[in-house]
């Protein structure tokens, strides 16, 4: 259980750097299309 919790953990980091670095680019006003963002894999 503690293992899945941290995989987890890890799964929702990425997401939120992936979130916080699409928010940037639209604030510099840099498009992203959004089936595209979420292929990535950053």
């Amino acid at each position: 259980m503690a293992q899945e919790d941290e995989v987890r953990v890890i799964q929702l980091q990425k997401l939120r750097g992936r979130m916080d670095k699409g928010l940037a680019e639209a604030e510099r006003g840099e498009g992203a299309d959004g089936d595209e963002f979420m292929r990535q894999d950053d």
